[in-house]
C-alpha cells in the first residue's frame, strides 16, 4: 500500500489533510467541492497515484474528464509524470509481460463523441454522427425560432430570448427523458381544459406557441439524425 509520504514524494510538494482524505478516500461515488487555486487537478493527480500503487485499478482503467482541452492536457501530463517517477521510486509495481496502458483522459464532448462513435449503431445513431457544440446548439435553436410557422412578431421577445428559452426547454425535455411530442399533446389537452373553463385567448396562442416550439425542435433532431 502506497503511503500518503510516498505520494507527497512523487507529487514534489505536501499535501494537506483535505487534500489527502480526497486521495486516499475509497474507490466509491463521492463529491469534492473546492474553489479556483486550491489543487483541484494535484488531487486529481494524486488520487490516480494511489488509486494505482495501493493496486486498487491500473492505469489504463482510469477515466478523466475536464470541460476543456487545456484542463485535460494539464491533468493527463501531471498523472503521467507521476505515475513515471511512482515507478522510479518502487511505489508502483509494473509487470514487464503485461504493461499498463495510459489513462483515459479526454474533455466531456470528445468522450460522448467517442462513445457515439464506437457504439451509437446499437442505437439506432449512425458512427459518424458528431454531439452539438453549444454554439451548434445555440444556431440550430435559432433556425427553429427563424422558420417558425407562426410570426413571433406579437410577443414582446428578443431573438436571443427566443433562443435561450428553446435550449431550457430541449434541456429540460432531455433531463426528464419527454419526447417532444409527448408534450405537444399535454400542451393541447391542457389548452382545451383552459378554453373549456373559459380561459382567454392570450393563453390559448402562448400554448399554441410552445406547442409550435416543440415540434420545430423535433423536426430539426430528426434531421440531424
Amino acid at each position: 500500500m502506497i503511503t500518503r509520504e510516498q505520494v507527497e514524494q512523487v507529487l514534489g510538494h505536501a499535501l494537506s489533510e483535505e487534500q489527502w482524505l480526497s486521495t486516499s478516500a475509497p474507490l466509491d461515488s463521492g463529491v469534492i467541492v473546492a474553489g479556483a487555486g486550491s489543487g483541484k487537478t494535484s488531487v486529481m493527480a494524486a488520487r490516480v497515484i494511489w488509486a494505482v500503487g495501493s493496486g486498487q485499478v491500473t492505469a489504463d482503467q482510469v477515466l478523466g474528464l475536464t470541460f476543456t482541452r487545456k484542463a485535460a492536457a494539464e491533468l493527463l501530463k501531471r498523472i503521467r509524470d507521476g505515475l513515471a517517477r511512482a515507478t522510479e521510486f518502487g511505489c508502483v509495481a509494473v509487470d514487464p509481460e503485461n504493461p499498463s496502458g495510459d489513462p483515459l483522459i479526454s474533455t466531456y464532448h470528445s468522450f460522448a463523441a467517442g462513445v457515439i462513435s464506437e457504439n451509437g449503431i446499437r442505437l439506432g445513431i449512425e458512427p459518424t454522427a458528431d454531439v452539438l457544440s453549444p454554439g451548434a446548439r445555440a444556431e440550430l435553436a435559432a433556425r427553429v425560432v427563424r422558420t417558425a410557422d407562426q410570426s413571433l412578431g406579437g410577443f414582446d421577445r428578443t431573438m436571443s430570448v427566443w433562443v435561450r428559452d428553446v435550449l431550457s426547454l430541449d434541456d429540460a425535455l432531455a433531463d426528464t427523458g419527454i419526447d417532444p411530442n409527448e408534450l405537444m399533446a399535454w400542451d393541447a389537452e391542457l389548452i382545451e381544459r383552459l378554453v373549456a373553463f373559459g380561459a382567454e385567448k392570450p393563453l390559448q396562442a402562448a400554448g399554441h406557441q410552445n406547442r409550435n416550439i416543440c415540434h420545430h425542435i423535433h423536426k430539426c433532431t430528426d434531421s440531424l439524425i
